[in-house]
Protein backbone atom coordinates (compact mmCIF):
# COMPACT_ATOMS: atom_id res chain seq x y z
CA UNK A 1 0.00 0.00 0.00
CA UNK A 2 1.29 3.59 -0.81
CA UNK A 3 2.07 6.15 1.62
CA UNK A 4 -0.93 7.97 -0.20
CA UNK A 5 -2.81 5.18 0.17
CA UNK A 6 -2.61 4.47 3.77
CA UNK A 7 -3.65 8.53 4.34
CA UNK A 8 -6.32 8.23 2.40
CA UNK A 9 -7.16 4.69 5.09
CA UNK A 10 -6.18 6.21 8.05
CA UNK A 11 -8.98 9.15 6.98
CA UNK A 12 -11.43 6.89 5.80
CA UNK A 13 -11.05 4.90 9.49
CA UNK A 14 -11.28 8.33 11.10
CA UNK A 15 -14.32 8.66 9.39
CA UNK A 16 -16.04 6.17 10.23
CA UNK A 17 -15.52 6.15 13.65
CA UNK A 18 -17.13 9.91 13.40
CA UNK A 19 -19.90 8.32 12.11
CA UNK A 20 -20.12 5.57 14.53
CA UNK A 21 -21.60 8.16 17.57
CA UNK A 22 -22.95 11.12 14.29
CA UNK A 23 -24.94 11.30 11.68
CA UNK A 24 -23.70 12.82 8.53
CA UNK A 25 -24.94 15.53 8.42
CA UNK A 26 -22.74 16.66 12.10
CA UNK A 27 -19.45 15.19 10.16
CA UNK A 28 -17.33 18.17 9.41
CA UNK A 29 -13.69 18.32 7.28
CA UNK A 30 -12.24 20.29 10.43
CA UNK A 31 -13.79 17.70 12.92
CA UNK A 32 -12.51 14.28 10.63
CA UNK A 33 -8.66 15.88 10.37
CA UNK A 34 -8.60 16.68 13.95
CA UNK A 35 -10.08 12.63 14.63
CA UNK A 36 -7.52 11.87 12.02
CA UNK A 37 -4.38 13.76 12.91
CA UNK A 38 -4.32 15.57 9.68
CA UNK A 39 -4.73 18.65 8.18
CA UNK A 40 -7.75 19.98 6.45
CA UNK A 41 -5.35 21.09 3.30
CA UNK A 42 -4.36 16.89 3.19
CA UNK A 43 -7.94 16.13 3.51
CA UNK A 44 -8.54 18.58 0.04
CA UNK A 45 -5.22 16.67 -1.65
CA UNK A 46 -7.21 13.30 -0.91
CA UNK A 47 -11.20 13.89 -1.31
CA UNK A 48 -12.98 16.59 -3.06
CA UNK A 49 -15.53 16.82 -0.57
CA UNK A 50 -17.23 13.86 2.06
CA UNK A 51 -19.13 12.60 -0.62
CA UNK A 52 -15.83 12.03 -2.67
CA UNK A 53 -14.60 9.92 0.34
CA UNK A 54 -17.58 8.52 0.66
CA UNK A 55 -17.88 7.21 -2.58
CA UNK A 56 -14.25 5.90 -2.32
CA UNK A 57 -14.53 4.16 0.67
CA UNK A 58 -17.51 2.21 -1.23
CA UNK A 59 -15.27 1.85 -4.56
CA UNK A 60 -11.97 0.35 -2.40
CA UNK A 61 -13.94 -1.87 0.41
CA UNK A 62 -16.11 -3.40 -2.39
CA UNK A 63 -13.04 -4.07 -4.77
CA UNK A 64 -11.15 -5.46 -2.45
CA UNK A 65 -13.74 -8.47 -1.19
CA UNK A 66 -15.31 -9.09 -4.56
CA UNK A 67 -11.85 -9.92 -5.49
CA UNK A 68 -11.83 -12.13 -8.39
CA UNK A 69 -15.09 -13.58 -7.73
CA UNK A 70 -16.60 -12.61 -11.11
CA UNK A 71 -17.13 -15.89 -12.95
CA UNK A 72 -20.11 -17.80 -13.85
CA UNK A 73 -19.15 -20.48 -11.04
CA UNK A 74 -18.33 -17.76 -8.56
CA UNK A 75 -20.22 -14.94 -8.94
CA UNK A 76 -22.59 -15.88 -6.11
CA UNK A 77 -19.14 -15.98 -4.01
CA UNK A 78 -19.15 -12.02 -4.71
CA UNK A 79 -22.11 -11.20 -4.20
CA UNK A 80 -22.37 -13.07 -0.79
CA UNK A 81 -18.59 -10.87 0.11
CA UNK A 82 -20.39 -7.70 -1.12
CA UNK A 83 -23.36 -8.48 1.26
CA UNK A 84 -21.29 -9.24 3.79
CA UNK A 85 -19.47 -6.28 3.90
CA UNK A 86 -22.20 -4.39 3.75
CA UNK A 87 -23.46 -5.95 6.80
CA UNK A 88 -20.43 -5.59 8.50
CA UNK A 89 -20.15 -2.22 7.61
CA UNK A 90 -24.09 -1.56 9.04
CA UNK A 91 -23.56 1.61 10.61
CA UNK A 92 -21.10 3.28 7.85
CA UNK A 93 -24.34 2.01 5.11
CA UNK A 94 -27.02 3.31 7.14
CA UNK A 95 -25.41 6.62 7.58
CA UNK A 96 -24.31 7.21 4.32
CA UNK A 97 -26.13 5.21 1.82
CA UNK A 98 -29.38 7.13 1.92
CA UNK A 99 -27.51 10.47 2.48
CA UNK A 100 -26.38 11.10 -0.77
CA UNK A 101 -28.77 11.35 -3.11
CA UNK A 102 -29.97 7.86 -4.48
CA UNK A 103 -28.72 8.34 -7.71
CA UNK A 104 -25.50 7.79 -6.22
CA UNK A 105 -26.34 4.97 -4.10
CA UNK A 106 -27.61 3.32 -7.65
CA UNK A 107 -24.74 4.22 -9.64
CA UNK A 108 -22.04 2.94 -6.68
CA UNK A 109 -23.91 -0.72 -6.46
CA UNK A 110 -24.60 -0.69 -10.50
CA UNK A 111 -20.57 -0.07 -11.28
CA UNK A 112 -19.86 -2.96 -8.48
CA UNK A 113 -23.03 -5.06 -9.37
CA UNK A 114 -22.74 -4.75 -12.82
CA UNK A 115 -19.06 -5.29 -13.14
CA UNK A 116 -19.82 -8.90 -11.13
CA UNK A 117 -22.64 -9.42 -13.89
CA UNK A 118 -20.44 -8.55 -16.54
CA UNK A 119 -17.36 -10.86 -15.94
CA UNK A 120 -19.87 -13.72 -15.60
CA UNK A 121 -21.61 -12.43 -19.23
CA UNK A 122 -18.35 -11.72 -21.07
CA UNK A 123 -17.50 -16.00 -19.45
CA UNK A 124 -19.98 -17.02 -21.13
CA UNK A 125 -19.78 -15.10 -24.06
CA UNK A 126 -16.97 -16.69 -25.25
CA UNK A 127 -17.06 -18.53 -28.11
CA UNK A 128 -20.64 -17.42 -29.14
CA UNK A 129 -20.98 -14.69 -31.63
CA UNK A 130 -22.57 -11.51 -28.93
CA UNK A 131 -21.31 -8.59 -29.62
CA UNK A 132 -19.99 -6.48 -26.69
CA UNK A 133 -22.54 -4.02 -27.13
CA UNK A 134 -25.16 -6.81 -26.10
CA UNK A 135 -23.30 -8.37 -23.63
CA UNK A 136 -22.93 -5.01 -21.89
CA UNK A 137 -26.56 -5.04 -22.23
CA UNK A 138 -27.62 -8.36 -20.69
CA UNK A 139 -25.44 -7.70 -17.54
CA UNK A 140 -27.08 -4.35 -17.29
CA UNK A 141 -30.06 -5.83 -17.51
CA UNK A 142 -29.36 -8.75 -14.73
CA UNK A 143 -27.38 -5.89 -12.39
CA UNK A 144 -30.42 -3.90 -12.48
CA UNK A 145 -32.53 -7.03 -10.26
CA UNK A 146 -29.52 -7.01 -7.86
CA UNK A 147 -29.26 -4.14 -7.38
CA UNK A 148 -33.03 -3.63 -6.59
CA UNK A 149 -32.19 -7.21 -4.19
CA UNK A 150 -29.77 -5.84 -2.49
CA UNK A 151 -31.04 -2.03 -2.32
CA UNK A 152 -34.32 -3.77 -0.84
CA UNK A 153 -32.40 -5.74 1.75
CA UNK A 154 -30.63 -2.46 3.18
CA UNK A 155 -34.17 -0.49 3.12
CA UNK A 156 -35.26 -3.65 5.15
CA UNK A 157 -32.76 -3.33 7.43
CA UNK A 158 -29.97 -6.00 6.56
CA UNK A 159 -32.12 -8.51 8.82
CA UNK A 160 -32.46 -11.50 6.44
CA UNK A 161 -28.98 -13.46 6.28
CA UNK A 162 -27.06 -12.55 3.31
CA UNK A 163 -26.07 -16.44 2.29
CA UNK A 164 -30.60 -16.85 2.30
CA UNK A 165 -30.42 -14.02 -0.36
CA UNK A 166 -28.00 -14.64 -2.46
CA UNK A 167 -29.54 -18.38 -2.71
CA UNK A 168 -32.83 -17.14 -4.00
CA UNK A 169 -31.00 -14.68 -6.19
CA UNK A 170 -29.20 -17.83 -7.32
CA UNK A 171 -32.51 -20.19 -7.51
CA UNK A 172 -34.02 -17.49 -9.65
CA UNK A 173 -31.65 -16.49 -12.19
CA UNK A 174 -29.71 -20.22 -12.50
CA UNK A 175 -28.99 -20.48 -16.19
CA UNK A 176 -30.35 -17.52 -17.34
CA UNK A 177 -27.02 -15.32 -18.51
CA UNK A 178 -25.84 -18.72 -20.46
CA UNK A 179 -29.64 -19.04 -22.31
CA UNK A 180 -29.34 -14.91 -22.79
CA UNK A 181 -26.29 -14.96 -24.41
CA UNK A 182 -27.57 -18.00 -26.75
CA UNK A 183 -30.80 -16.08 -27.64
CA UNK A 184 -29.33 -12.69 -28.72
CA UNK A 185 -26.52 -15.29 -30.46
CA UNK A 186 -29.23 -16.72 -32.38
CA UNK A 187 -30.90 -13.71 -32.72
CA UNK A 188 -27.76 -12.84 -35.16
CA UNK A 189 -27.44 -9.85 -32.63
Amino acid sequence: MTRTDHTKQDIADAFKRLLAHMPLDKVTVTALAEESGITRQTFYYHFSDLYDLISWIYSTESERVLGSERTYDTWQMGLLAIMDWLLQSRNFVIRTIHSVDAAYAQRYLNDRVRGLVYGVVSEEAAGHRVSQQDQAFIASFYAAGLITVVMGWIDEGMRENPSAVVEKVSLTVYGDIPAAVARFEAAGR
